[in-house]
């Protein structure tokens, strides 16, 4: 498990080595939204994450969780926070 903090606008990335995982979004959102993609050419090429509901992972601007599940070769997976003022913001993958 790891968990990313975020007090300022930017992108964090990590490695995730595939399968079932839950990812919780959760604190001070300062107005922003955050968004979750996934690359396996080593951060080349991005692609939108979803939900094993079919759920984007993109503009989120409230406390949620989310199950996803990534079959394959591990990837990266990066959380990007934009528009935000003072955020203090957590993701917990």
């Amino acid at each position: 498990m790891a968990t990313i903090n975020f007090t300022d606008n930017g992108d964090s990335t990590i490695s995730y080595s595939g399968g079932e995982a839950t990812v919780a979004i959760y604190g001070t959102f300062g107005g922003g939204t955050l968004k979750a993609e996934a690359s396996f050419d080593n951060g080349t090429t991005w692609i939108e994450i979803k939900s094993v509901n079919n759920v984007a992972i993109t503009g989120v601007n409230a406390n949620v969780i989310h199950n996803i599940k990534i079959t394959g070769a591990g990837c990266k997976i990066k959380f990007t926070v934009a528009g935000a003022t003072s955020p203090n913001l957590k993701v917990t993958i």
